[in-house]
This record gives structure tokens, C-alpha cells and sequence, in this order.
């Protein structure tokens, strides 16, 4: 997810420096964008198909990521017809750059995936308490079975001295 979230901000920034300079060397993070993040939320649905709670935030993010290059598209083919004169992008940069509806998306976005990292931390969490709960158990068996062997060892210990020590008392009485 770490991986998604970063391509996702990185094709946001580089949108942005397009914008302001009409630079194109700008949108390669943005093109690269375009085809690694779809692959992204393809690998990361697939890693959390068994939790429904982050498959429907990925699907959320999946959507607004939609959402938002549908929206990046618009003002970057706008943006390079003419530059700021064109009416197309003055009509795009009124109605929706200047209303923040990329930032909003961003924002919705950011929190999705705020709410994904929680879920984790949470499973984390519980996959951690459980692995404590396994060592400290093992310490326990190890211990239980480290006395048991010890007893067992002097057990066996004192019947074979006990064995021994009769077999010569008969031998001795045998040679008196």
C-alpha cells in the first residue's frame, strides 16, 4: 500500500508542475503513474481480498484515483492545446482548479489511505499480541519440559545406583 500511496502523490505533484511551468517533463511521474498504479491496486486488492473493511478503502481509493485522473487528464490535455489562454483550460482552472476539486479528491484520497494504515496497524497489532502469546507459551512448554527431563534424569539416575548398588551387595554376599 505504502508503494500505491506514494505513485498516487507522486502523479499529484508532478500534475502540479506541469500546470505551472507546461513543462512535459514534468508529467513522466504522472505517465509512469498511469501505469504502475493500476497495477498497484490490482496486487494490493488481491493482498487484502480476505479483509472486506480494506477491500472496500481500496476500492474507494481505486475509484477517487479514477475520479481524480479523469479530472488531471482534462486540465493537462487543456493545459498543453494553448497554454493559459486557452478557453477550454481558463474554463477547467475556474470551475474546478480554483474550486480545489483536485485537492478535495487528494484529500479524500489521503484519508483512505489513513484509514487503510490504522486497519493495518491494527491487524499488526493483533499478529503481534499472538506472537508474544506463542513465544511466552513455548518459554512455558520449554521450561515444563526441561524439569520433566531433569526429574526423569534423576529417576533413572537413582534406579540404575539403586539396581547397581543391590547387584553388588548380592555379589558380595555371594563371595562371603
Amino acid at each position: 500500500a505504502d508503494d500505491l500511496n506514494r505513485s498516487i502523490v507522486s502523479m499529484q505533484g508532478s500534475l502540479r508542475g506541469y500546470l505551472l511551468t507546461q513543462d512535459s517533463t514534468f508529467l513522466e511521474e504522472y505517465t509512469k503513474g498511469l501505469k504502475n498504479v493500476p497495477f498497484l491496486l490490482h496486487t494490493v486488492k488481491d493482498l487484502v481480498s480476505q479483509n472486506p473493511k480494506q477491500l472496500k478503502v481500496i476500492k474507494a481509493i481505486d475509484s477517487l484515483h479514477i475520479l481524480w485522473v479523469n479530472y488531471a487528464s482534462g486540465l493537462i490535455e487543456a493545459r498543453s492545446e494553448s497554454g493559459m489562454s486557452n478557453q477550454r483550460y481558463i474554463s477547467l482552472f475556474e470551475g474546478q482548479l480554483k474550486k480545489q476539486v483536485g485537492k478535495k479528491i487528494n484529500q479524500q484520497i489521503a484519508i483512505n489511505f489513513g484509514v487503510l494504515d490504522k486497519s493495518e496497524y491494527e491487524i499488526r497489532n493483533i499478529h503481534s499480541n499472538n506472537l508474544k502469546t506463542a513465544i511466552k507459551n513455548t518459554h512455558i512448554f520449554s521450561l515444563v519440559f526441561i524439569a520433566l527431563t531433569i526429574m526423569i534424569g534423576l529417576a533413572t539416575t537413582f534406579y540404575i545406583v539403586s539396581v547397581i548398588s543391590t547387584r553388588i551387595k548380592q555379589m558380595v554376599n555371594v563371595a562371603d
